[in-house]
């Protein structure tokens, strides 16, 4: 299923993590596309430790910082997904405090939706998650994006 742009009224912030088992280095990536497909900003975040669940919040606390009022998540974890909308029984236990932060954040919002896509409809995302976990740099980019970004946003736009 191609990426389509969020329902009028909404911005879309999708988002991946990746995870490396041998040296727990995890990558996060963010991007933010509004009604009119308009890119609203793109991070590149590394860490180590639950990466789909702190991506997750990542996610939320941005949306949040941008003033975002009608929020529509994307995201390839099915777990992660079915723990925020219904059953925090989904994920192991060390990721269930995270999941009620990101529950209780998304209460602040005017209206919110959380839905799952296959890695192929979230192929930005994992781009700039990869990208963070083998740079192992944070980096955001609000208005102005170098010309991967640029080109893999245009490739996604264009569908």
């Amino acid at each position: 299923m191609p990426w389509k742009l969020p329902d009028s009224g909404y911005q879309k912030l999708n988002f991946d993590a990746v995870f490396v088992k041998e040296n727990n280095y995890m990558g996060i990536g963010l991007i933010l596309f509004n009604d009119a497909s308009q890119c609203g900003g793109a991070q590149s975040i590394h860490g180590i430790a639950q990466a789909e669940a702190l991506a997750t919040l990542a996610a939320i606390k941005w949306a949040k910082a941008e003033a975002v009022e009608n929020l529509h998540l994307e995201c390839d974890c099915l777990n992660i997904v079915k723990a925020i909308n219904d059953s925090i029984g989904s994920v192991i236990w060390t990721n269930n405090n995270v999941i009620q932060d990101c529950r209780t954040l998304l209460g602040s919002f005017t209206s919110w939706r959380f839905t799952f896509v296959y890695r192929k409809s979230n192929e930005v995302a994992n781009s700039l998650s990869r990208r963070a976990r083998n740079s192992k740099l944070d980096e955001f980019w609000a208005t102005t994006f170098p010309g991967w970004l640029k080109s893999l946003i245009r490739d996604r736009t264009q569908r």
